[in-house]
């Protein structure tokens, strides 16, 4: 399958996944949802000539993840699904762990890096601790607090990968990750707070999110990449 063909099939995910949202119950639009991840799993791995372990089994985590997500009303089929969701998070910085650098020599660099991640850890806590009655368990309270934890980590990597290198790929993940980081607010605020119309909001950040990923695999090449700034450099 071509690269055109694929971002035409994406583009079509997220067109019939936020009308599923509309026309079909919760648990018939996440079935829906479970069979375009799937699909696109598939499409992936005929597409490309090999693609990553890594890439793959964050695709497998994502199917896993939203078939538990069907059972999200138990309080045990919730855990494993924020498991999941942490160990899929965790894939994302393994796989582009080389391309960042956290700690160098500018101090700005690192002081801002820090402050993103306290501030947005400070608004995050705040709002789990304040819908925590909506929670089944204080274990489900920690996870989510770790599960908001590695998802700013990620964001942080991945906006750090832009900076260092500001190219097509390092655009296309990050933005591909903030998809998925707005795409899990949104779910949040759907099941914890119980504002439906969140559930728009997360399918449409979720598949555009995989449409930014499909951008990061086919039309970029990270052996291309340069470094552009060292850490140093990067702010003076």
């Amino acid at each position: 399958m071509t690269t055109k063909k694929l971002i035409i099939f994406s583009v079509f995910f997220i067109a019939v996944n936020l009308l599923s949202v509309f026309f079909l119950d919760l648990f018939q639009s996440r079935i829906l949802r479970i069979f375009s991840i799937s699909l696109y799993l598939v499409l992936c791995v005929f597409s490309i000539n090999k693609i990553k372990k890594t890439v793959f089994v964050f695709l497998v985590l994502l199917i896993l993840a939203d078939y538990f997500d069907l059972y999200y009303d138990i309080s045990k089929y919730v855990k494993v699904y924020i498991i999941t969701k942490i160990f899929a998070y965790l894939l994302l910085i393994w796989l582009i762990k080389d391309k960042v650098k956290l700690f160098g020599k500018d101090l700005k660099l690192n002081v801002l890096f820090g402050l993103i991640v306290v501030l947005n850890l400070a608004i995050g806590y705040n709002a789990v601790f304040n819908y925590s009655s909506s929670m089944n368990d204080n274990t489900e309270l920690v996870l989510i607090l770790i599960y908001g934890l590695v998802i700013v980590l990620s964001a942080g990597f991945s906006a750090n990968y832009y900076f260092r290198y500001n190219s097509k790929s390092s655009l296309y993940f990050m933005l591909f990750v903030f998809g998925l980081l707005f795409a899990d607010l949104s779910g949040f605020a759907a099941n914890y707070i119980n504002i439906y119309e969140f559930f728009y909001a997360e399918r449409a950040f979720y598949f555009s999110a995989l449409l930014y990923f499909t951008f990061y695999l086919f039309l970029t090449k990270e052996e291309e990449e340069v470094l552009i700034f060292e850490d140093e450099e990067v702010f003076n």
